[in-house]
Order: structure tokens, then C-alpha cells, then sequence
């Protein structure tokens, strides 16, 4: 049992026959066969012939044919649909990953910076109490030394 066209695959399929008769109503009969100029004859806009893959197919066989060309890249199917789909699901899960470790980055580069300086901030104040220290050592011992020198003074008062 054939299928019935539609108008529009209708309107394609007469086209495409007037121009392989030679006898093209709308277009020049010098002009190269292609789906455009097929869309052309059968006064549709572009990509009226999207759709229809069959008849797509068929005026690639058709050129190649004629011209001794290559036949173009394959017509559309399903299965580059459904993989061009699931590599732009791909990307957009990939570029929202990409922003969420860009706002993670950045906030563990705030850290960083925030702990680099409590890290400067603690040596400035470890080398003031060091100075301290040093400072407190060196009274310690003078003090020492004072002690000592006032408990050898006595010592000698009561030797005499």
C-alpha cells in the first residue's frame, strides 16, 4: 500500500519530477539540481524539504549521479539527533559544574587570602614577643646580677 503526500512532499515531488524532465516551471533550466532548487520550483520557502529525508536522499542520489559529485553529508536521522542532544545535555551539566567550581574556587581563594593575612598578622605579633622575650631575658639576668651583687655585699658586711 503506497502512503499518501502531503501537500507540501506533494508540491516537492512534482518539482523534483519537472526538473529531471527538463521542463522546470519557476527556475531556469540551467540551474543545477539541488534541494533548494527543488524548494524553489515548487515555490516553498527553505527547508520545506527538511523533513522529508526520503525524497532528500533521492536528490543527493540523483546529483551524484548526474554530476559524478560525492554525495553530501548525510541526510538528518534520529540517532545524530539524540546524540547531538545528549552532548548538549553534556555541555550544559559541564558548563553549570565549570560555575559551581568557579564560585567554589573563589570562595577557597577568600579563604586563602583571609588566612594568608591572620598568618602574616600572627608572625608580626610572634616577633614582637620575641623582642619581648629577649627584652625580659636580658632585665631577668640584670635584675639576677643586681641580686647577686646586693647578697655578695652583705655577705662581706657580716664577714668584717
Amino acid at each position: 500500500m503506497e502512503r499518501r503526500l502531503n501537500d507540501t512532499e506533494r508540491k516537492l515531488t512534482d518539482a523534483f519530477n519537472r526538473i529531471l524532465r527538463g521542463c522546470p516551471q519557476i527556475i531556469s533550466k540551467k540551474r543545477k539540481l539541488s534541494v533548494k532548487a527543488v524548494e524553489d520550483e515548487a515555490n516553498l520557502g527553505r527547508n520545506s524539504a527538511f523533513h522529508y529525508e526520503q525524497l532528500r536522499a533521492e536528490i543527493a542520489e540523483t546529483v551524484a549521479s548526474m554530476y559524478g559529485a560525492k554525495l553530501p553529508r548525510p541526510a538528518y536521522s534520529a540517532g545524530k539527533s539524540e546524540d547531538h542532544l545528549a552532548l548538549r545535555r553534556e555541555i550544559k551539566k559541564l558548563k553549570t559544574e565549570n560555575e559551581e567550581l568557579k564560585l567554589k574556587n573563589e570562595r577557597q581563594q577568600e579563604e586563602s587570602d583571609k588566612l594568608s593575612s591572620q598568618l602574616a598578622t600572627l608572625a608580626k605579633h610572634y616577633k614582637l614577643l620575641q623582642k619581648e622575650h629577649e627584652n625580659n631575658k636580658s632585665l631577668l639576668k640584670q635584675a639576677n646580677d643586681e641580686i647577686a651583687e646586693f647578697k655578695r655585699s652583705k655577705v662581706a658586711v657580716l664577714n668584717h
